[in-house]
């Protein structure tokens, strides 16, 4: 039998592997953040855009009611998503309607991991829990991963410089899951807000995607893909390369947009003012020769919690905010007995978690033997029965 005398030299195998990497290289096209949009004067257009305060014209219910993914990978998203299902099983009765606990829902707060069930929602409601175990929860995502590395034909992110692993991990959340969605089609769906948080690893800070802190850029939120925004909460160092958004502040010819943190707040001596350090960020953001790019990976880097947007937005409101007066108006006539969680407690328990707690964290760490996290919403709202001001919640 004739045996095949075959034999690659070096410069052919070198040969066949630069072929391979031609035929990987599709050229993608990265989708890249759009400038604000401009008047006829040319200056630019500041909307609310999808942020809570521009879109919370009426809470849900008579409080508002914010929730916080904590990053944790999967484990995490399958946690947050099982929370999202037991509130929508807690009744809840306000002006003799009854809804569920999930109805009442105005902002999610997310990060890393907690970002899937979060935008999975926010984007389909209700058919998000049929749909989300098989578009992700049962999905072995960790091929794609490893794909990412061992596939030639997805080696584009080796000879294309503008093209990294996580915008190929931005295309396969888009594909399993968003299918071309973007913040204008999130926008559409209204209340409750979901907030996805990154972190600046340039300046070690959360970012958040909603438009307030895109117009520090001076850009357009609505055009931007959400599962970039998904891809950038869940970019683990090293692992994979940083969603990268384009500073326009250039176009917007110094203008500090309204939503801005104002100048004089970084004019205080305290350097451990949280105001000044929001006025400072604010600054480095808006100043064109300090901020070209703002490169982001995982949110859990700066903020596992979810927690530092929600703080960062409460302290930066004051009495003159119309959003603020109005809740707190309202809630200020909606104190009373707490009574039963299906009757009308839940605006008791949602008046006084402002007092005490920004948000409720829906973390898989707090999920241990002997605790039961959905059913402790009860037990929550029952606590704050008592006079005295509630232990943490867990």
């Amino acid at each position: 039998m004739a045996r095949c005398g075959c034999r690659w030299t070096l410069g052919q195998i070198l040969s066949a592997i630069a072929v391979l990497l031609l035929c990987s290289c599709q050229t993608a096209m990265v989708p890249t953040n759009r400038p604000l949009p401009q008047n006829a004067q040319g200056m630019p257009e500041y909307r609310g855009g999808y942020a809570l305060l521009p879109m919370l014209q009426q809470p849900q219910g008579e409080i508002v009611f914010i929730m916080a993914f904590s990053g944790g990978g999967k484990r995490s998203a399958a946690f947050a998503h099982g929370v999202l299902r037991g509130l929508r099983q807690i009744p809840v009765i306000e002006d003799g309607r009854t809804r569920s606990l999930l109805d009442e829902l105005d902002s999610i707060t997310a990060v890393s991991g907690g970002s899937f069930p979060a935008m999975h929602y926010g984007l389909y409601r209700d058919k998000s829990f049929e749909t989300f175990a098989s578009d992700f929860l049962k999905v072995d995502v960790n091929a794609y991963v490893y794909g990412t590395y061992l596939l030639p034909w997805n080696w584009e992110w080796l000879v294309n410089p503008f093209y990294g692993t996580n915008d190929r991990m931005a295309e396969v959340y888009d594909r399993l899951m968003f299918h071309g969605a973007t913040y204008a089609d999130l926008l559409r769906q209204g209340l409750p807000v979901v907030t996805v948080d990154a972190t600046d690893i340039a300046n070690g800070i959360p970012f958040s995607f909603t438009q307030p802190y895109f117009d520090l850029i001076c850009s357009d939120l609505s055009s931007f893909p959400v599962a970039r925004a998904v891809a950038a909460s869940n970019g683990f160092p090293v692992l994979f390369s940083p969603i990268t958004l384009t500073s326009h502040t250039p176009d917007c010819r110094g203008l500090r947009p309204p939503t801005a943190a104002p100048q004089e707040w970084a004019e205080t001596p305290d350097q451990l003012s949280r105001r000044g350090l929001l006025a400072r960020t604010a600054n480095r953001y808006l100043d064109p020769e300090r901020t070209k790019y703002v490169h982001l990976l995982d949110g859990g880097i700066s903020d596992n919690l979810a927690l530092r947007g929600v703080t960062n937005g409460a302290i930066a409101l004051d009495e003159n905010n119309e959003a603020f007066r109005r809740v707190a108006l309202k809630a200020r006539r909606s104190r009373r007995p707490c009574g039963r969680c299906g009757g009308t407690g839940k605006a008791a328990m949602g008046i006084k978690m402002s007092r005490f707690a920004p948000a409720f964290v829906a973390s898989p760490t707090s999920a241990r033997p002997g605790r039961r996290p959905v059913t402790g919403w009860i037990s929550v709202c029952r606590r704050y029965d008592r006079p005295q001001p509630p232990k943490s919640v867990r």
